[in-house]
């Protein structure tokens, strides 16, 4: 189990790495029609995590598929950018295949299998990251992976510059480790409920999903102005052991949102990023933290974070309705 943290304590030195990689069959795109960007679980995430930091600038549309068909107004003239750790991940591969027999541009970002494959056999841009990890702790590699290949296809023009200022945050592994296990001593016992805004929604999603994959904890996520409309209705009445962790800065939205549950007794801790610029080092902070502390609530259970049993079986059960199917 040490052996696993030692993948989330090493982060600086795969994000160096990965800025450092050169990307395969390089190309450059500056007149796509949109962006498209494919992956699931811990790859998935990082297209949130992108489009997130496009959102607000982009003059192209942006779309993020969690699943295995492309979206019929994807065709030639997008790209598709498919993240897959593994490269087998099933629904990636069938939106990549799609993406091909549309005559859409198409980039990858993997450690190999079937889409490391298609990309070389097609001649497909793609950034090779490094292999034998899990991909929830490989998350650097893969967002970072693929910043660097937007920008050298041309559609990411500021990002590398950008992420190169915000790795050096992953060095403070003593302070990251502190702050973990004071969040860990507010979680343990309770099922969070991680509370953000919009432009933070990848933070809060990745918080819920290292608590799910590595502390085996139920978790959710509230998003604000939207759940303003309906999730907040729910805190009138709640009951059970919830407790509320809110992350990102400070807006007027989440401040009423956190007086309003004080006010109802919900326990609260918020985790500020205000001051940490550019967005991406606040998405690599809060990423190391959360990993670490959803290890420390793994081995206060007795359990093994590396495992994650329910997936596997998922996973097969997938691959045997699509063997039925065809």
């Amino acid at each position: 189990m040490v052996s696993f943290k030692k993948l989330y304590l090493d982060w600086y030195d795969l994000s160096s790495k990965t800025l450092d990689t050169e990307v395969a069959n390089p190309t450059e795109l500056r007149n796509i029609k949109g962006l498209a960007l494919a992956g699931m679980g811990g790859s998935g995430i990082v297209c949130d995590v992108i489009y997130s930091m496009l959102y607000s600038n982009s003059r192209k549309p942006l779309a993020v598929i969690k699943g295995f068909n492309l979206p019929k107004w994807v065709s030639r003239g997008w790209l598709v950018l498919t993240i897959s750790y593994s490269g087998n991940t099933l629904e990636t591969l069938s939106v990549a295949k799609e993406a091909v027999d549309r005559e859409a541009y198409l980039a990858s970002v993997t450690s190999g299998g079937k889409l490391l494959e298609l990309s070389k056999k097609k001649s497909i841009p793609y950034i090779l990251v490094e292999g034998g990890r899990a991909p929830r702790a490989s998350f650097p590699s893969l967002l970072l992976g693929g910043i660097k290949i937007l920008h050298d296809l041309g559609v990411l023009t500021e990002g590398l510059k950008s992420a190169r200022n915000s790795i050096d945050v992953l060095r403070d592994v003593e302070r990251a480790e502190k702050i973990s296990s004071g969040l860990s001593d507010f979680i343990e016992g309770k099922i969070p409920v991680f509370v953000t805004d919009n432009t933070h929604y990848p933070l809060a999603l990745r918080g819920k999903d290292e608590l799910n994959e590595n502390s085996k904890y139920l978790a959710m996520t509230q998003v604000y102005p939207e759940n303003a409309h309906n999730d907040i209705v729910g805190w009138e009445g709640w009951f059970g052991p919830l407790t509320a962790i809110f992350v990102g800065i400070k807006t007027w939205v989440l401040d009423y949102v956190s007086s309003y549950l004080t006010l109802k007794g919900v326990p609260i801790k918020w985790f500020d990023l205000s001051g940490m610029e550019p967005y991406l080092k606040r998405v690599l902070w809060w990423s190391l933290v959360i990993g670490l502390t959803s290890l420390r609530l793994a081995w206060r259970r007795g359990l093994n974070p590396e495992k994650t049993e329910s997936i596997r079986m998922y996973k097969d059960s997938l691959k045997k309705y699509l063997s039925l199917k065809h």
